[in-house]
């Protein structure tokens, strides 16, 4: 009895474990505890049994303790990783590759304890919470840049109202006179502003000051422009002047002859290209002249506008310039002091105006037949101000330029000085110092070698000597004004210009010559 006994508790636990392997959860723990209580109840009716059965109801237990083990491992394995997919919502598509990895193959006792469904009520949870996750991603990435796209605008349109400044009205045939100028669009059609964000609103505020800083220059464009508009005589200047010949040409320009056809009186026309000479350069050539009137400063008379060019017109100096003088026929003291004088007296005329002429050579000089000497060509001067009464830029001619010019240091208007005192060396010698030697490295001399020396001054008078001295030192607060060097000995020696009327007609006899041969 007790033999059948055991054998029916045997396979009933036997039952138990099967049942245990094959259930869900809940029958699987009902299974437990029925092999529990049998286990029990077989202990109470034989306590002190020492038969080889016993094996077998520990085997179970055995089994049922491994089983547990594996069961929570199982659990644990089963578990998704939640949190790590709900933060790295960026990398979905990196985290959905590495959980689509194959399972790693598993004993054949083993299958049967993974097919168990418990995962398959938490799959779902899992998969539709990175689902949801990886439309709001997508969301979130189609979305256009809307603030970016508005700033961007924003920028453009302030840009093209910095460049689109309407013309200014203007005759039929100056319109090109502002190259690159537009109309303004049409307000009404513009698309109608949408909200910004506020990073964006700040932004655009920047971008509104970068346009309302580049309007300013625009607008002193204009205003040159307007200016300069404002100075043309209107008419046709070929049915007032006669064309007779070309007198001249330069970098900027052509100078030609002209007669008056009501008065029959010689002027001067300077045809100055306009599309390619600077607005400024082109005022200068008119402002000043005409706002700066000495007699030995050359007269202007009108402007006008034709086709590309600016006409000058001006008084015609019938001499010429200086430079054809000194390159054809040699000059005594007395005569250098005489132009040396004149020239001081435009000079100081000018600095006491505010102006620096900053080219003055032998080719800017003009003579008259009477001897009459008279500064021209204004375009590279400067205006100067009690704030600003220094500039920097490297302007003027190389061979004639001053030393603080050369080194590109600030200066004032005594740089005329010291080129007046070039020029007066080119009536000495014929030609201004380092002539020979190319234009860069003729600046180079000038500003390491100091005052240049004349080739033989023994020949000359001290007098002339040191009035150069004067007008070339380097230090330029060294250096003598215009005001000072009137005042200087050698100019007493000054003949009368008249003196210089044979001298001029001698140079042009011999430039005829010249152009015959």
């Amino acid at each position: 009895m007790a033999a059948a006994f055991y054998v029916a508790a045997s396979l009933l636990c036997d039952f138990a474990h099967a049942l245990n392997l094959l259930m869900d959860d809940k029958p699987r723990m009902m299974a437990q505890s029925l092999t529990k209580q049998v286990t029990h109840l077989f202990r109470r009716c034989h306590p002190s049994s020492t038969q080889p059965a016993p094996e077998s109801p520990q085997a179970p237990s055995v089994s049922e303790e491994a089983e547990r083990d594996q069961e929570h491992e199982e659990e644990d394995s089963e578990l998704p990783p939640v949190p790590q997919l709900q933060e790295a919502d960026g990398d979905q598509e990196h985290e959905e590759e590495a959980n689509e990895l194959p399972p790693l193959p598993q004993p054949e006792d083993t299958k049967s304890s993974t097919q168990p469904a418990p995962e398959s009520p938490q799959a779902p949870s899992v998969s539709e919470e990175a689902e949801r996750d990886q439309e709001h991603e997508e969301e979130d990435s189609e979305l256009p840049p809307v603030p970016q796209l508005q700033d961007a605008d924003g920028d453009q349109e302030h840009e093209e109202e910095a460049n689109e400044l309407p013309p200014l009205p203007q005759p039929e045939d100056t319109k090109s006179i502002c190259p690159g100028s537009a109309i303004n669009p049409d307000p009404a059609s513009a698309p109608a502003a949408t909200p910004q964000p506020e990073a964006a609103k700040r932004k655009t505020s920047c971008s509104k000051s970068d346009g309302q800083r580049k309007k300013p220059k625009e607008t002193k464009t204009e205003l040159l422009l307007e200016k300069l508009r404002s100075l043309l005589s209107v008419g046709d200047p070929k049915q007032k002047y006669m064309l007779l010949a070309e007198i001249g040409q330069g970098a900027s320009g052509t100078v030609y002859r002209a007669r008056e056809s009501d008065t029959g009186r010689e002027v001067a026309i300077k045809q100055l290209k306009f599309l390619t000479t600077p607005v400024k350069r082109l005022l200068r050539e008119i402002l000043i002249p005409k706002e700066n009137k000495h007699p030995n400063i050359v007269n202007y008379l009108e402007s006008y506008r034709v086709n590309s060019h600016l006409w000058v017109v001006m008084e015609y100096m019938s001499g010429g310039s200086l430079a054809g003088l000194v390159r054809n026929v040699c000059m005594h003291d007395g005569q250098i002091a005489a132009v040396c004088r004149e020239c001081l007296q435009g000079l100081a005329f000018l600095h006491s105006n505010q102006v620096i002429h900053r080219d003055i050579k032998s080719d800017n000089i003009l003579l008259g037949m009477d001897g009459s000497v008279k500064l021209a060509d204004f375009g590279l001067s400067t205006h100067t101000t009690p704030e600003k009464s220094r500039r920097r830029s490297m302007v003027g001619t190389p061979h004639w330029i001053a030393p603080e010019v050369a080194r590109e240091e600030p200066y004032g208007p005594k740089v005329d000085i010291w080129s007046l005192g070039i020029t007066a060396i080119e009536m000495v010698e014929g030609e201004p110092p380092y002539f020979d030697q190319r234009r860069h490295e003729a600046i180079k001399l000038i500003a390491q070698n100091g005052t240049p020396q004349l080739k033989n001054p023994r020949q000359h008078s001290p007098l002339l000597c040191d009035f150069l001295n004067c007008c070339l030192e380097v230090d330029e607060n060294r250096r003598w004004s215009a005001e000072e060097l009137l005042k200087h000995p050698f100019l007493q020696s000054a003949e009368p210009l008249s003196s210089l009327t044979p001298l001029i007609m001698a140079a042009k006899q011999l430039n005829e010559e010249k152009s015959r041969h």
